[in-house]
C-alpha cells in the first residue's frame, strides 16, 4: 500500500523550542539563521536536522503533507514558525489550534486530503 498522506506534529518533530512549546514564544519572531528563530525574549526555535530534506522528498513523491498541533489561538506561533522557516507551502490544510490533537484534526485532514487529491486528479 502506497503512503498518500503524512501528518506531522510541530514541537519536537519539526523543531525544538527552548521554551518547550512554540505556543509559549513571544512575538515577534525573527530569523537568526537559516534554521533558527528567536522570539522577543531571546527564546530560540531550531529546525531539526533533515526536516527540509524529508519534506522535499515527500512532496517530490506526491505524498500529501499536513500538520496537526496544539497552539494558542492568537498569535499562532506554529504557523508563524512554518512561515519564517519557509516551510508553510508544504502543508495542506494545517490543523493548528488550541483545541488539542483530537479526532476533529483527523477528520479535517482527511477532508483536505480528498479535496487535494480531487483537484490534482481533475484539474
Amino acid at each position: 500500500m502506497k503512503t498518500k498522506l503524512v501528518v506531522f506534529d510541530a514541537d519536537d518533530t519539526l523543531w525544538n523550542v527552548s521554551k518547550r512549546y512554540a505556543s509559549f514564544l513571544k512575538p515577534p519572531l525573527k530569523p537568526t539563521g537559516t534554521d533558527t528563530l528567536r522570539d522577543s525574549e531571546g527564546s530560540t526555535v531550531r529546525l531539526l536536522p533533515g526536516v527540509r530534506k524529508v519534506l522535499k522528498e515527500l512532496k517530490e513523491r506526491g505524498i500529501l503533507i499536513s500538520i496537526a498541533s496544539l497552539n494558542s489561538p492568537e498569535p499562532n506561533m506554529v504557523l508563524e514558525c512554518l512561515k519564517l522557516f519557509q516551510l508553510d507551502h508544504y502543508f495542506i490544510h494545517p490543523q493548528v489550534n488550541h483545541k488539542g490533537k483530537n479526532r476533529k484534526h483527523k477528520n479535517n485532514t482527511k477532508t483536505a486530503q480528498r479535496k487535494e487529491w480531487d483537484s490534482n486528479r481533475f484539474p
